[in-house]
């Protein structure tokens, strides 16, 4: 079956078939002047996949020859 399991673009628990998400995080912070504030702090991260789940992109891991 053609899972993440088998598929050359799974490293570990992420998928690296296309470049890492950017998103936007809200990091708290303690100003002197307001109080507290929250900041935006840009996060890159490849996706976490499950070695079970199914995607269209799949491609099989092709076997090393000596």
């Amino acid at each position: 079956m053609s899972t993440c399991k088998s598929c050359k673009y799974r490293n570990d628990d992420e998928c690296r078939r296309h470049p890492p998400h950017v998103s936007v995080v809200m990091i708290p912070s303690k100003s002197a002047l307001s109080g507290m504030s929250l900041n935006p702090s840009p996060v890159a991260a490849f996706p976490n996949v499950n070695e079970d789940l199914w995607c269209g992109e799949y491609a099989p891991k092709l076997a090393l020859t000596a």
